[in-house]
């Protein structure tokens, strides 16, 4: 991504330079010509994220994208944590859940089971990366009642995605770029800014999610 700062006008500067000649005598007139900053994606992201919130700093900045190659899907391997619990409060698990993504799961899932004596549980599925997993397992000792746990290494198959900013008759929104097999896109609507507008205008969030995704794709 390149950002282009415009050349400063030579009227706008005038008086400046012919004061400076007046005190220090003639001096060279300095043309200043289009700067250029060529920043990484994530940096990217992070000013286009500031220029949505505020506007006014983007006005002297044109945005350019400079596409990079072209990516291939990631092969990676983590790890699964689960546990089958039938004695805790239900209601415990929003909050595990919580403590669960906050640490930096990839992903965690609640599945109904049936267990010994046709107690009702569930099976609580935590995926992680391979560093995470001690830290992970002491958070299900702590905020659940399971005694044991099984970890296992799991291959997992992604394909590359990155997050954009996209205009719409909402503002600027947040999307998800996916790169396909075939190499086609997909911009998928983020959850996180669909619920913000339809806070914020009262729209039902069904109807905001289909608005983001037909402008975005």
């Amino acid at each position: 991504m390149i950002f282009w700062y415009p050349n400063y006008t030579r009227d706008a500067k005038a008086a400046s330079f012919r004061k400076a000649r007046r005190d220090h005598g003639q001096i060279e007139t300095v043309q200043l010509a289009k700067l250029q900053f060529q920043v990484g994606q994530q940096f990217g992201m992070l000013l286009e994220e500031i220029f949505r919130i505020f506007p006014a700093l983007a006005e002297p900045f044109s945005i350019e994208r400079i596409p990079g190659p072209r990516l291939v899907n990631q092969v990676r391997i983590d790890s699964q944590i689960e546990t089958n619990i039938d004695d805790m409060n239900p209601e415990f698990y929003n909050y595990t859940l919580e403590k669960l993504f906050a640490l930096g799961a990839l992903d965690v899932t609640i599945i109904p089971v049936q267990m010994k004596k046709n107690r009702p549980g569930v099976l609580l599925r935590v995926l992680v990366e391979p560093v995470l997993e001690q830290a992970t397992a002491d958070l299900l000792f702590t905020e659940t009642t399971t005694l044991g746990i099984r970890v296992q290494d799991v291959k997992r198959i992604e394909v590359p995605r990155e997050a954009r900013v996209v205009s719409t008759r909402f503002g600027p929104c947040k999307v998800k770029r996916v790169v396909l097999p075939n190499g086609s896109e997909r911009m998928i609507p983020e959850y996180e800014e669909c619920r913000r507008i339809a806070r914020e205008r009262g729209i039902p969030i069904p109807d905001v999610y289909r608005n983001l995704l037909t402008e975005a794709n």
